[in-house]
């Protein structure tokens, strides 16, 4: 681990949280957004991937299939899936243990969005309820599947690659500006187009989650209305489960389907009665 720049990296994130707390939120860089939302989002997406960052070098890759499933789903969850499931260095691996690996990828990536919701909206406990449900029930058949799981079964070669640096702060620039224009976008497809807000957050869902999730909630911090968002945060599931779907269907080990998709279509309809539920309430 490079230490030089691990620590100028972890230094000025913390200085962008400091300015964060102590920036006016009024001060606008554009209409409709402020310097603090974008500072948040630099912050954020930096945050995130310093966490993927440390896990991944942390474990390494000799520690074995379901560490690597887990840090490989801080740095992206999709990644995580494609490579799992058309690798064939896991030939020989339980569909259990393939399963287990890709659950906790899923995991990883609700926590992140979970991470998300809390820095960006003033009503997070009132957002995150069906990303906890997820994510316990998740980890609940996770653990389940362990009791079939010995040592041996999760040695693995199989490499999830992490930056070499521990951020790429062009690349978080970048994203930041495109979550900027990713929120005006969706109020464009909303108010323009007179298209539902939804629809827009369901399909760009499917491809960037986490972009989509960054957008609604800085858009709607200063309503008073939670239900739209907590409405997107639902869609948002839906599209994770869905683009996670359609990897496994397409994979060659058909074992794998049932292990892998029940478990996260059961954990996506008890978060789904849970957010409904929050929304009639």
């Amino acid at each position: 681990m490079r230490n030089k720049e691990l620590w100028f990296d972890l230094f000025i994130l913390a200085c962008l949280w400091v300015l964060v707390l102590i920036v006016p939120p009024e001060i606008e860089l554009i209409q409709g957004t402020s310097i603090v939302n974008l500072l948040k989002i630099v912050a954020l997406f930096s945050s995130l991937e310093t966490l993927g960052y440390l896990g991944t070098h942390l474990v390494g890759a000799s520690k074995g299939l379901l560490l690597q499933g887990l840090c490989g789903g801080f740095i992206s969850s999709t990644m995580t899936y494609l490579r799992m499931t058309r690798n064939s260095q896991l030939a020989a691996q339980a569909p259990h243990v393939i399963a287990q690996a890709l659950l906790l990828s899923t995991i990883a990536m609700l926590f992140e969005c979970g991470f998300i919701i809390y820095t960006l909206h003033p009503h997070a406990e009132l957002l995150v309820a069906p990303i906890l449900a997820q994510i316990v029930v998740l980890a609940a058949i996770t653990l389940w599947f362990q009791r079939y799981t010995s040592q041996e079964g999760t040695a693995s070669s199989l490499h999830i690659e992490a930056n070499k640096d521990p951020i790429i702060w062009k690349k978080m620039i970048y994203l930041s500006l495109f979550i900027i224009l990713l929120t005006y976008a969706m109020r464009f497809i909303e108010h323009t187009l007179k298209l539902p807000y939804v629809w827009s957050a369901f399909f760009i869902s499917l491809f960037e989650a986490h972009g989509v999730l960054v957008a609604t909630m800085t858009d709607s911090q200063q309503s008073a209305d939670i239900s739209r968002a907590t409405q997107v945060v639902m869609v948002i599931l839906v599209g994770n489960v869905v683009s996670k779907t359609f990897f496994v269907l397409k994979s060659n080990r058909k074992d794998i389907r049932t292990v892998t998709l029940a478990p996260l279509y059961l954990s996506l309809i008890i978060a789904l009665v849970l957010g409904f539920s929050r929304i009639t309430l």
